[in-house]
């Protein structure tokens, strides 16, 4: 090794020239009835787990004994939770709505991680599937920032076009950071 830091190194291509050979640690109990793979594969460009044999198992992350996440065998993400009821399931205590929030108060941030600049925005996208065009955008909340500190405006848009694809969203609806609200305008002047 040409490091000090290595402590376990697991190599099955040494020379680059057997790309179909790839490192891989298998974990396997009764009889490989129940096994565990962590490796790399596709000549080292993808790293994997995999429950090999076994169906429905799920995939945990612990800290010091606590569960932190679940990535469940039917494909379901739980964070702060044991048992995901959807894709993505966060589970969270509430904070008080009264006080000034940070951060780690809410369950779900949306962040960019540059500095703000008037007119970028963050957005969440809404699609359903399309063979054609699987980038089509059917509707998006966005924050369109509008000053320093993340003030800004809220943003719903929605996609009418059914003959392109993309984010063919248009703004439909906007909540200014002074309270206005705008229907058909970008610029509502009354709250």
């Amino acid at each position: 090794s040409d490091t000090d830091d290595v402590v376990l190194k697991i190599e099955a291509d040494e020379s680059n020239d057997a790309e179909g050979d790839n490192p891989m640690i298998w974990l396997a109990q009764d009889g490989e009835l129940v096994n565990f793979k962590i490796g790399l594969e596709g000549g080292g460009n993808h790293a994997y787990l995999n429950w090999g044999n076994a169906t429905d198992k799920d995939l945990l992350l612990q800290n010091n004994g606590t569960e932190k996440f679940r990535f469940t065998g039917d494909g379901r993400l739980g964070i702060g939770t044991a048992s995901p009821r959807s894709k993505f399931h966060i589970e969270k205590t509430a904070y008080d709505y009264d006080t000034t929030v940070t951060d780690d108060d809410l369950h779900l941030l949306v962040k960019a991680t540059e500095n703000s600049t008037a007119g970028d925005a963050v957005s969440i996208g809404f699609a359903q599937s399309s063979n054609t065009d699987p980038g089509a955008v059917g509707a998006k909340i966005s924050h369109v920032v509008s000053g320093s500190f993340s003030a800004g405006d809220l943003a719903f848009s929605t996609n009418a076009n059914t003959s392109s694809g993309g984010d063919q969203t248009t703004e439909k609806m906007r909540i200014t950071s002074a309270g206005n609200v705008g229907i058909g305008t970008t610029s509502p002047g009354t709250p």
